[in-house]
């Protein structure tokens, strides 16, 4: 079994499980979702290639392993598992479509300021990683839709000036260098929570950290999830993920019951 599954699993039911055996891939929910947003959704310019763990890695400059086309997979089974934590349905029953979300409706966000969703309500099309190196070579055509991301459509101006888009498959995207790879293109939007100012670098907001009451959307006067409430706020779905998080389940235990188990980790080169 993979690591996240067997250390979930395993961590949850103590009492049928003696021993784990987490053989690579995350099994941090909170280190998941702060890459999702520094390496997995972030989209910024840049013409260098990252290749190597510790690089920059953006939306559009991904990581070979896992390919690209994986990566969509994984984000939209994680998102039909858990709720999106990075764009809030008021519905709890339509937690799946980018388009179904309050963003979507509101079109505004801190970021990108006022955009628009894309027309087909299941997202752009991406994917298409042909020699699965996480890039976006412009001869590969896009195959998959990416339903749970909500593309801020007219963003690519904020992003970068003087960039000659071209639309792939309902995204606008640029070679910046013309090296025949998409170097960068429309944003993502991404409303984990509430602006705040992450004073200790960890990540996560601590109590006395200063924050902005604007609601998920960062914009104040939207009346947004959150606006107005005098506290700090995370998107609900971030805490159904950490109900699944196993470190944060073994963080909660003490010492003598962590030692009831025999918990073995093994990381491959890649992973």
């Amino acid at each position: 079994m993979g690591a996240y599954g067997a250390m979930n699993l395993g961590t949850k039911h103590a009492d049928v499980f003696a021993t784990i055996a987490s053989l690579g891939g995350p099994v941090d929910m909170k280190q998941l979702l702060r890459d999702s947003i520094d390496d997995n959704l972030e989209v910024k310019a840049q013409t260098e290639i990252p290749r190597v763990i510790g690089d920059d890695f953006t939306y559009d400059h991904l990581p070979p392993y896992p390919d690209r086309d994986t990566r969509i997979e994984m984000f939209q089974d994680l998102t039909i598992a858990f709720g999106n934590p990075f764009l809030h349905h008021p519905d709890p029953a339509r937690q799946y479509l980018g388009s179904d979300s309050q963003p979507a409706q509101l079109g505004m966000d801190d970021q990108f300021g006022s955009f628009t969703a894309p027309t087909n309500p299941r997202g752009f099309l991406d994917g298409g990683d042909k020699n699965q190196d996480g890039l976006r070579q412009t001869s590969e055509e896009p195959t998959k839709l990416t339903e749970v991301s909500l593309l801020a459509k007219g963003s690519l101006p904020m992003i970068v000036s003087g960039a000659t888009p071209v639309d792939v498959g309902g995204r606008l995207v640029a070679d910046l260098n013309g090296d025949g790879i998409y170097d960068v293109g429309e944003g993502l939007v991404v409303n984990l929570s509430e602006p705040f100012v992450d004073a200790n670098g960890n990540g996560v907001f601590d109590p006395g950290e200063q924050f902005s009451d604007f609601g998920l959307d960062g914009v104040d006067g939207t009346h947004d999830f959150g606006e107005g409430n005098g506290m700090f706020d995370y998107d609900p779905d971030r805490a159904t993920w950490l109900e699944e998080d196993p470190l944060t389940r073994i963080e909660a235990l003490s010492g003598d019951v962590i030692a009831m188990q025999r918990i073995y980790m093994d990381v491959g080169t890649k992973d």
